[in-house]
């Protein structure tokens, strides 16, 4: 099963996040690429979304911090702990990238909660990259979205909480979304 109580959403995203920090300082990570992160319900092992310039391409992987995860990739040699999402994977958490103009870059999720929003990747003074849309009506940084599970038997996704910085003010703002009905 895939689902978890909704009531282990911070404690997870927190402990996710604590273990992700450790992981960039043991290994002196230079995290400037990363661009997004989803945290699902089930287990702590996360999906980075990160932009590789060379390729104007967004690089989707797991970071493995699940205990019984990460002792295996470390076994096998991966300290990175990242490995690339399965093609079923990346139908739910993959994305794509598509130049408009120059340097300008539209990201669209494969999440269904937010597949057709516009988000846009761009590039600060120093390169460093970042998307931006829309969370709760305001212009947001996405940061992260924490993917609660449907009770079922295959991975399914039942709503996102997505959690972006507003531009204007700097505040963390979360919108709950769920699949639209077709």
């Amino acid at each position: 099963m895939f689902y978890t109580n909704p009531d282990e959403e911070v404690p997870r995203i927190t402990r996710c996040f604590e273990k992700l920090n450790v992981l960039n300082k043991t290994q002196g990570n230079n995290s400037r690429n990363d661009l997004f992160f989803v945290i699902k319900g089930w287990n702590d092992n996360i999906v980075s979304y990160s932009y590789v310039p060379e390729h104007n391409i967004i690089k989707t992987e797991w970071i493995s911090l699940e205990t019984s995860d990460r002792e295996r990739h470390e076994k096998n040699g991966n300290f990175s702990l990242k490995n690339d999402l399965s093609e079923s994977e990346k139908l739910i958490f993959g994305c794509s990238l598509n130049i408009i103009e120059g340097s300008r870059f539209i990201v669209t999720m494969n999440v269904k909660q937010i597949a057709d929003r516009t988000n846009e990747l761009i590039l600060d003074e120093n390169d460093n990259p970042s998307i931006i849309g829309m969370v709760n009506g305001k212009l947001c940084k996405l940061k992260y979205a924490y993917a609660q599970m449907k009770n079922s038997m295959l991975p399914e996704v039942d709503y996102l909480n997505l959690y972006g910085e507003n531009l204007e003010d700097g505040e963390l703002c979360v919108e709950k979304i769920f699949e639209k009905e077709s």
